[in-house]
């Protein structure tokens, strides 16, 4: 079955439990950094609240082991009420309670909740979140009539939230998790060439099945990072690596270099498809950020392209660069953006397909 879409059914008048990813970056202070993600869920909240539903929202954020005050969503529901201009009212977890009981709590409250929006804390204060247990999601799924997944950053993971839920409710997906699908399946199935992809980040062995994949389908693949300098890459002629770096006063290169940003730019203004994820170096150091922003700059002056961006940290790093509205698509995805383009599905895909 193919997935069916909040734009293709009627919904009015249910009481919706909405997978939304709100797993923003944060400061120091824990204050919102980005809030790209909360923005991207907007369109498909705005459509549920259409017709006259009553939205229950849940994400995660961070990695808590149980309730941590740092990672409580209370900031989330601030910044929510102020994109869609009306109350949201959030349900906080009570340490007081057991794990249960705040499900509890949280369930009787909702069902007499006379506004239309209640968003409930972490998701991942609760351990059968992450475990998918099936009691967990029952509870989740009481909640509701209805589930729309729309958290495509989340879709590779197996958690109660995304792969529990929909099994036992009628499901849908919402209009970022189409946009997204619709956008990164283009890059797998049929993409204009030339078609470039950029990687750069750590650890090779996360992202050797991606980059081995994307040199069968790309005409050029585009390494930097720490990336660049391990071992495992793949030598084969599409990938191509960096040919000079900034190095720091300790010798460790920390950036690709002049004539590698020259040479990149260079492929990148040929691309008819580009594909980016991962900075090209240590850019969160001003030192070490013109590979990083001499990439941004080539994308966005090839005006022919179809650009797809993706990745927490690379998101991170364009977030204060001018012309975003230059990239075709910003993936709300980092590792769910390359595990579906190197695997076709994820676990949030088939659950909501079923």
């Amino acid at each position: 079955m193919a997935i069916k879409y909040v734009d293709e059914v009627d919904l009015h008048n249910k009481r919706i439990l909405m997978r939304a990813d709100f797993n923003v970056s944060l400061n120091e202070n824990h204050s919102i950094a980005n809030d790209e993600r909360i923005r991207q869920a907007i369109p498909t909240i705005k459509h549920l609240l259409s017709g006259g539903n009553k939205l229950i929202l849940c994400s995660h954020l961070g990695q808590p082991k149980g309730y941590e005050a740092a990672s409580s969503l209370t900031n989330i529901a601030v910044r929510l009420q102020k994109f869609i201009d009306m109350p949201v009212t959030f349900y906080g977890y009570d340490q007081n309670k057991s794990s249960s009981e705040n499900i509890d709590v949280w369930s009787k409250d909702i069902a007499t909740l006379d506004g239309s929006i209640a968003l409930i804390d972490n998701l991942r204060f609760f351990s059968g979140e992450k475990e998918n247990d099936q009691d967990f999601s029952k509870k989740l799924a009481s909640m509701a009539d209805v589930y729309v997944g729309d958290a495509f950053g989340v879709a590779h993971r197996s958690d109660a939230s995304v792969v529990g839920v929909p099994a036992l409710l009628p499901h849908y997906g919402g209009l970022l998790m189409k946009k997204e699908i619709n956008m990164i399946g283009r890059l797998i199935e049929n993409p204009a060439h030339p078609f470039i992809a950029i990687i750069g980040g750590a650890k090779v062995d996360t992202k050797l099945g991606l980059i081995t994949k994307l040199s069968k389908i790309a005409d050029y693949v585009l390494v930097g990072g720490k990336l660049a300098l391990e071992s495992g890459l793949p030598d084969l002629p599409t990938i191509i690596k960096p040919v000079d770096y900034i190095r720091g006063d300790d010798g460790v290169a920390y950036d690709i270099g002049p004539e590698t940003v020259k040479k990149y730019t260079s492929i990148i203004s040929t691309a008819k498809t580009i594909l980016w994820n991962g900075p090209m170096g240590k850019n969160e150091d001003s030192r070490y950020a013109k590979g990083t922003d001499g990439v941004y700059e080539a994308i966005i002056t090839n005006r022919g392209t179809v650009s797809v961006i993706g990745g927490g940290d690379t998101i991170t790093a364009i977030a204060n660069e001018q012309h975003l509205e230059q990239i075709t698509h910003i993936s709300t995805g980092g590792g769910a953006m390359l595990e579906f383009i190197e695997k076709g599905t994820l676990p949030g895909i088939e659950a909501l397909s079923k």
